[in-house]
């Protein structure tokens, strides 16, 4: 890992400088001491002797995390038994569908925006070939269809 890697792996930087520097993540730290400290983050990264896997991939801890305690609950819920299992169980999938909504409605709106900035880059490519067109009939001498190509352009002056 390089300098150049400072934005990708920011979250597990700024983890390591709370937890091992004690700087907090909104503390103001001037430029250079930050690259510094980044440095020695590379340096440690790179040797693998950062105290804890955490700093290496953080996303990928935090899932770990996440499906121990899953497994957590569900061997706690088996301990107590009965009942307690289905309310568990029904509560759990709640949860799980909830999230999974979010996540759809979530890549929904990324995919309008993403079909909405494909119309507006489609709509602009359209409107910079008609003003080509109507600089070239205006050069030409076709006044009627620049004239024409412009109430295309413009429909609010006509």
């Amino acid at each position: 890992m390089t300098s150049s890697d400072f934005f990708r792996k920011s979250s597990e930087f700024q983890v390591w400088l709370s937890e091992q520097k004690g700087i907090p993540p909104d503390a103001p730290v001037p430029r250079g001491e930050l690259n510094e400290h980044f440095k020695t983050y590379a340096e440690d990264y790179n040797t693998c002797t950062l105290p804890h896997e955490k700093y290496y991939d953080l996303e990928a801890w935090e899932k770990a995390q996440a499906a121990g305690a899953a497994v957590g609950a569900a061997a706690a819920a088996a301990a107590r038994g009965g009942a307690m299992d289905l309310l568990a169980d029904s509560d759990e999938r709640k949860r799980a569908s909830a999230v999974a909504k979010r996540r759809a409605e979530a890549e929904m709106m990324s995919l309008y925006r993403a079909h909405m900035d494909a119309d507006k880059v489609a709509d602009m490519k359209r409107r910079q070939e008609l003003q080509l067109q109507m600089q070239y009939a205006f050069k030409s001498g076709n006044a009627k269809e620049a004239d024409r190509i412009n109430k295309i352009l413009n429909p609010e002056a006509r």
